[in-house]
């Protein structure tokens, strides 16, 4: 506690700076290019709010309209992207102080981790909101923290309706407090002294439980209020709509499914946080905190603590279900925006080494080995998170450059059409099919794989209308076909970009996709 309340301290200013100082050297290319991809091609507001779940965004977006003076979000990469930073850092510290690490290096590299990890970088694709998604991070960090640390009634609401707020700028911060409580429990129960234990345990279950399910609710309370205010529904999206018919048989297949990508995570999906070299070093890492976690439930059985060496054990096995409780919460589409819970595997795997040194239990020679052993596959990860960073930014530039000649060449293959004139309607028939002459470079194709720096953000996208426009300037007035009288002609039509794929036929271009 007192470590907690303590005045600022040198490894709170290393960590601090360490996020920056990292971050800069991860994200400061998309700070200082304007790259718009996927959603952040119309970015103009802070994010989806209540009919997604996302109540809090909306709460967000009022206070902040409220200071401008102005009713509309600006996507600044600068502006933003260093805020982030600054929430990220902030979190840091919060970590740093409430497990009282004792090494300056994890310290330094627990900042570093959670900058660098790439569900930072898949994040800053979608920049508009960035900054609001890390504060949703940060309020589950900080109402954990208060659950934690200050056992007042009036501290646990106060925590309870924080983390419901994190939770509403995006839900995938409900596995960030989980594994918050996880991992503290975890060491609560390690340096417990009492002599009723199991009294104790059960209690602290229902303490870090009851703040669970009382977040969710509250999250879930207010959520219903917003949906009811404003007289709409759910979204799909996700599956959301459809979360409470989802049966006992299903969250089973879920946790083996939680636990498969734990140990295994599948390569070739946006939602793997290892990709390139990071794959062997993350699974080399797994083994160390195996070590590591046997070691201590090992000591605590040889002590003859049975029923806590036991529920050490349960903890343990849990935490790796906490990390990827995304898995357990979303069953469609789980993508790289949601796996930020991942990075407290790291954040786990450095605070047991410190608790390991700072009891002095294995020899000094050995202990020395496997901390800076550890430390060494932690800064590796970083260094390779940042070189992957900065990559999947330079291949998302390609991409909107090889995105706008798309579009360039589109726009002059209508304007050159027979008989075009700037007030004829245009029909868009589908939308954009992959380009067999669109260059893409092969190198990246193989090493990133993460939101949203692909090609299908770009062209073939639902939002493919917005970014020709943001970027070409070209924004003709639109028809469906249905505008024709008989469309028949159309069907003889080739696809684009095949000679006759656009045409002019009853005063309208069409342009012809699929």
């Amino acid at each position: 506690m007192d470590r907690f309340k303590a005045n600022i301290k040198k490894n709170d200013i290393s960590t601090f700076l360490s996020v920056i100082i990292t971050g800069l050297i991860a994200h400061g290319y998309i700070f200082t290019h304007n790259i718009i991809l996927h959603d952040n091609t119309y970015n103009f507001y802070l994010g989806a709010t209540y009919p997604f779940g996302r109540w809090m965004i909306e709460v967000v977006t009022r206070i902040t309209n409220l200071i401008n003076g102005q009713y509309v979000h600006f996507s600044t990469p600068l502006y933003l992207g260093v805020l982030s930073l600054i929430y990220i850092a902030v979190a840091a510290v919060i970590i740093e102080r409430l497990f009282d690490v004792k090494s300056p290096l994890f310290g330094v590299l627990i900042g570093a981790m959670m900058v660098s990890f790439p569900m930072v970088t898949s994040l800053m694709g979608f920049m508009f909101m960035s900054a609001i998604n890390m504060f949703g991070m940060l309020l589950s960090i900080i109402g954990s923290a208060i659950i934690i640390k200050y056992r007042k009634w009036y501290a646990y609401i106060g925590g309870v309706i924080i983390l419901a707020c994190g939770a509403g700028i995006y839900q995938a911060y409900i596995c960030t407090f989980i594994c918050m409580f996880l991992i503290y429990f975890f060491f609560e129960v390690y340096k417990c002294q009492e002599e009723n234990f199991l009294k104790w345990f059960f209690i602290r279950v229902l303490y870090y439980g009851g703040a669970c399910i009382a977040a969710l609710v509250s999250y879930l309370a207010i959520m219903k209020f917003f949906l009811w205010h404003y007289h709409t529904e759910l979204s799909d999206y996700q599956g959301m709509s459809s979360a409470a018919s989802t049966t006992i048989s299903q969250y089973i297949d879920r946790i083996i499914k939680a636990y498969t990508e734990f140990f295994t995570p599948v390569k070739d999906t946006t939602r793997n946080m290892y990709q390139g070299g990071n794959y062997g070093l993350y699974r080399i890492t797994i083994l160390i905190v195996i070590f590591l976690g046997c070691f201590v439930i090992g000591k605590t059985f040889k002590k003859k603590e049975f029923k806590k060496a036991v529920c050490l054990l349960l903890l343990f096995l849990i935490i790796p279900l906490g990390v990827n409780f995304i898995y357990v919460m979303c069953d469609v589409n789980v993508h790289s925006v949601m796996m930020y819970a991942e990075v407290f595997f790291f954040i786990f795997a450095m605070l047991l080494m410190d608790t390991i040194r700072s009891d002095d239990e294995i020899g000094g020679k050995c202990q020395s080995i496997l901390y800076g052993f550890l430390a060494f596959v932690i800064l590796s990860m970083v260094i390779l998170n940042c070189r992957f960073s900065n990559t999947a930014y330079l291949r998302g530039e390609y991409i909107q450059n090889a995105g706008i000649e798309y579009f360039n060449r589109m726009v002059t293959r209508i304007e050159s059409v027979d008989g075009y004139d700037p007030n004829l309607f245009v029909a868009f028939v589908g939308d954009p099919v992959p380009d067999q002459n669109l260059f893409a470079y092969p190198e990246f194709g193989s090493y990133i794989n993460v939101y949203p720096f692909s090609l299908p953000t770009v062209i073939y996208n639902y939002n493919w209308h917005t970014f020709m426009k943001a970027t070409v300037g070209y924004n003709p007035p639109t028809v469906d076909l249905d505008y024709l009288k008989d469309s028949s002609a159309v069907d003889s039509m080739p696809c684009y970009p095949s000679d006759g794929s656009v045409r002019i036929i009853e005063d309208v271009v069409v342009v012809k996709f699929q």
